[in-house]
């Protein structure tokens, strides 16, 4: 997708992704920001299908309350790890008696800093899932770098090369060149991501996550 091809899709989709970036700002209680952070760790280097497919079912199982994983991760990438780590995460948010409501709060880059090296209570987000979590309950200006977004900067012309591996000096260039490609094309960063994303999938907006 060039850019000309880009800012036409973008025309056609912007107020279908404004109105999904305005519902994860709806996401504020402690047992719903639990989920998504589930959500997050469970679509980690794998399937946001099959990840949000676990997420209904611990949902549905109340596994927050139960602590009962079961076979909810099933079909998730390295399900028996992540399974490990949620388990871990809801443990120790329990036994210190967090909200998250409270505790997931403040400016955006301290908070994606705090929570990338936080294995306590977010075993499972790096930097890209750190930042997927705080856009998903409702934060903005942090780049999701993923395999596709990092495909088409590259294919765009913002970046050079797709590194092999993002240690958190090169997340923050990329997300640096992010801003300045943003900023030049006129879609705003979290809107890029969503719109590479539905390009990529061909999913409906409404399912975006």
């Amino acid at each position: 997708m060039d850019i000309e091809a880009l800012k036409a899709e973008y025309g056609l989709k912007k107020n279908q992704i404004k109105r999904r970036l305005s519902d994860f700002k709806k996401i504020r209680t402690h047992d719903a920001i639990f989920y998504e952070m589930c959500y997050c760790v469970m679509t980690a280097n794998g399937s946001a299908k099959a990840g949000r497919h676990a997420q209904k079912r611990l949902e549905d199982t109340n596994f927050l309350q139960t602590g009962i994983i079961g076979e909810c991760v099933e079909g998730v990438r390295y399900c028996e790890n992540k399974k490990k780590f949620l388990l871990h995460n809801r443990a120790n948010i329990i036994a210190d008696n967090i909200d998250l409501s409270k505790y997931v709060s403040g400016d955006a880059y301290e908070l994606r800093e705090k929570i990338a090296n936080n294995s306590r209570y977010f075993k499972g987000l790096g930097w890209k899932e750190s930042s997927h979590f705080l856009r998903n309950i409702g934060f903005c200006g942090l780049a999701i770098l993923d395999r596709h977004i990092l495909k088409n900067l590259k294919a765009l012309g913002a970046i050079d090369n797709v590194p092999a591996s993002l240690t958190k000096k090169t997340y923050l260039e990329i997300e640096e060149k992010l801003k300045v490609f943003s900023e030049h094309s006129g879609i705003p960063m979290d809107e890029f991501d969503m719109l590479v994303w539905a390009h990529e999938s061909g999913t409906n907006m409404d399912e975006a996550k």
